[in-house]
């Protein structure tokens, strides 16, 4: 499945109706990255406990209508720390293709939309205490991670530019874990903050 995800975004983006593709915005955004996982503890005696990081990446909001179907990639700090026997920290980056189909309503300057959508994360680095996830002995796999998006934002339009504001959680739908005999199933879980600005490519 995620060999076919560039093809299915780049596809998406092929059938965005040019129209759509004439009212579109170019943003940057950064902000806060808080990180957990659903991690089933084989021994019963770990505590989850979150990972903050950052979140940097760029967007394109197609149309400013109703529906907004919007391509987004970020490169994103996860991970999560277990406390207890075998307590452990894990850090993980990925570079993350996602599109959004957003939803909302221009008020005047004002526009406000909740969005869901899919990504997938591309493996960028992953450590468990400071080693490097190939050379460590708990079993990790987080070559990819698929995501299901949910969140809301806020544009404030000013003419030349607009800035935004982002909330969203990330679901992991992946199984990261190999073979261990710590944990028996692992998936990502992030809450994102982030602001951004935005520049119109049409008038």
């Amino acid at each position: 499945m995620s060999r076919c995800a560039p093809f299915l975004l780049a596809g998406a983006l092929v059938l965005v109706p040019p129209a759509l593709q004439a009212q579109s915005t170019l943003g940057f955004r950064g902000g806060v990255s808080i990180a957990s996982a659903d991690v089933d503890d084989l021994s019963g005696s770990l505590e989850e406990e979150n990972r903050t990081g950052w979140s940097v990446g760029t967007f394109l909001a197609l149309g400013n209508g109703l529906f907004v179907l919007q391509p987004e990639l970020s490169f994103t700090e996860k991970g999560f720390e277990l406390i207890g026997a075998n307590a452990v920290e894990v850090k993980l980056r990925y570079l993350e293709p996602s599109l959004l189909l957003k939803a909302g309503v221009p008020l005047g300057p004002v526009r406000a939309d909740v969005f869901g959508g899919v990504g997938i994360g591309f493996e960028a680095s992953c450590s468990i205490d400071g080693v490097d996830c190939d050379s460590s002995a708990f079993g990790l796999e987080t070559t990819t991670d698929w995501s299901a998006l949910f969140g809301a934002d806020v544009g404030l339009m000013l003419g030349s530019f607009s800035l935004w504001g982002d909330v969203r959680y990330a679901m992991g739908l992946t199984d990261i874990e190999e073979a261990s005999d710590v944990w028996d199933g692992i998936e990502n879980r992030s809450f994102l903050v982030q602001v951004g600005v935005g520049v119109p490519l049409s008038r």
